[in-house]
């Protein structure tokens, strides 16, 4: 998991071939041999193994633009040239790029978190053989049969919401299903004293783009991790900043609960980083055990969003603070 969130794709590793335990081990998780060799020259043989990793998505799971885009480059291997390409006076969300061989193709692309009909890919079909482009692909979250019958009688490449669970191996979230009304997030237990003893309430900081659709007022849980394994904090979002590591740092890092040793080991493989500014945080009685698994599953505690009657259940129990 660490190395697809640093954006390896292989894993490469070698093991001498008499040891035989730990060959078997490889193999049982997913490695092949894929040479022999003396590696170290001492006259023992290794065997070179390698596993290659199935895509993960770590982006904000209800950033369908970010998803679709994620989704292409994994899918198609497309490369992002440009966000937002003007083609004739209409703007779409993607310049992409496929290589084959020593040819490079510039693929107009459309990302739509909506079910599509058929104007909308007219025009894209339309404006992309009106200009430089080679390729057209649309991806939405439902097409109507109407489009899917034009997409394939005029070469437009059409991918929905079934095509991205397949890779996911799970359905993407249904963003509209209700109002976002906070976000559940892990913490250690060590850290989450720390957050609770800083006045004014201080930032806190997360990996990854997922929470930037966070508004003031939000409720932030704080769901500490083993061995407590329990939420029994809240916090009130007053807003946010996503950026990189060293953004973060420049701009809130005095106001985290981190050193700046800690914070750079912290953010060391990631990308972007997340700070939630809180107006406030308290300590609530605690939600655990099945009370907790019965308003958020464990598998979700670790930074997803809640909806609004999610937020009002986790208030009903500890009041609104």
């Amino acid at each position: 998991m660490q190395c697809r969130k640093a954006g390896v794709t292989r894993i490469i590793t070698d093991t001498y071939v008499d040891n035989q335990p730990m060959v078997e081990f490889l193999i049982s998780k997913g490695f092949l041999v894929t040479g022999k060799e003396d590696l170290y020259g001492n006259g023992k043989y290794s065997y070179i193994l390698s596993k290659t990793l199935d895509p993960e998505y770590f982006g904000d799971p209800y950033d369908w633009e970010d998803l679709g885009e994620w989704y292409l480059k994994s899918r198609l291997n497309l490369i992002k040239i440009e966000d937002h390409p003007v083609v004739n006076n209409r703007e779409f969300d993607r310049l992409m790029q496929i290589g084959i061989g020593d040819t490079k193709l510039d693929v107009l692309v459309e990302i739509k978190d909506q079910k599509v009909d058929l104007d909308k890919i007219e025009i894209l079909h339309k404006k992309c053989t009106e200009s430089k482009y080679h390729l057209a692909v649309f991806v939405a979250r439902e097409f109507t049969q109407r489009l899917k019958g034009y997409a394939d009688n005029h070469g437009v490449i059409s991918f929905d919401n079934k095509d991205i669970a397949r890779i996911l191996g799970r359905q993407p979230p249904q963003f509209r299903e209700g109002p976002i009304g906070g976000m559940v997030v892990s913490i250690k237990p060590e850290y989450l004293k720390r957050l609770l003893k800083v006045k004014p309430a201080p930032c806190y900081v997360k990996g990854g783009p997922s929470g930037k659709y966070l508004k003031k007022g939000h409720i932030i849980a704080f769901y500490a991790t083993e061995p407590e394994k329990k939420i029994s904090s809240l916090g009130k979002v007053e807003s946010i900043k996503l950026g990189s590591p060293r953004e973060i740092w420049d701009s809130v890092g005095k106001k985290t609960i981190f050193s700046k040793d800690e914070f750079f080991r912290f953010a060391s493989i990631k990308q972007r980083i997340l700070a939630i500014k809180l107006s406030k945080v308290w300590e609530i009685s605690s939600i655990e055990g099945e009370k907790l698994d019965s308003i958020i599953p464990e598998k979700d505690r670790h930074g997803s969003y809640i909806d609004e009657s999610t937020r009002e259940k986790i208030l009903s129990i500890v009041g609104s603070g």
